[in-house]
């Protein structure tokens, strides 16, 4: 009698994964119709805790206009208002007012098209809109 054995060898697989450009919608901005309105942010609807007194959580939009100075966070976000809800939220958190403003770039890609500043520095800019906590 002849017995054989035989032995499988696996070799762990591998996989990437990459977000689809496809699965999501392109960055979009209101400006310029929305240029000089006060956007309030969504934390004042009190639905995320008591609404500290001493977070700043009004802007001001400025279209076609970059905001610029030290970054307090990044973000990839599909709306303009999604950017000023970063800067609210930092400020919302933090109950303060140090988020004082953020810049937008609908034609940003990944990883950031928004950004978070605690320094008012501002230039006249096609590809950006910016928010400015009114204080």
């Amino acid at each position: 009698m002849n017995i054989q054995s035989s032995s499988a060898t696996t070799s762990p697989s591998s996989s990437t994964s990459q977000l689809s450009a496809a699965a999501t919608p392109g960055p979009s901005s209101d400006c310029a119709g929305s240029n000089g309105t006060i956007y309030s942010s969504l934390f004042l609807n009190g639905l995320a805790g008591v609404v500290p007194s001493s977070a700043g959580l009004k802007f001001t939009k400025v279209c076609s206009t970059e905001q610029y100075g030290f970054n307090l966070a990044l973000a990839y976000v599909s709306t303009f208002e999604a950017c000023i809800e970063l800067c609210a939220s930092l400020n919302f958190w933090n109950q303060d007012r140090n988020c004082l403003g953020g810049a937008y770039k609908p034609i940003g890609g990944m990883p950031g098209n928004c950004w978070a500043h605690n320094v008012r520095n501002s230039m006249a800019s096609t590809d950006f809109d910016s928010a400015v906590l009114i204080t």
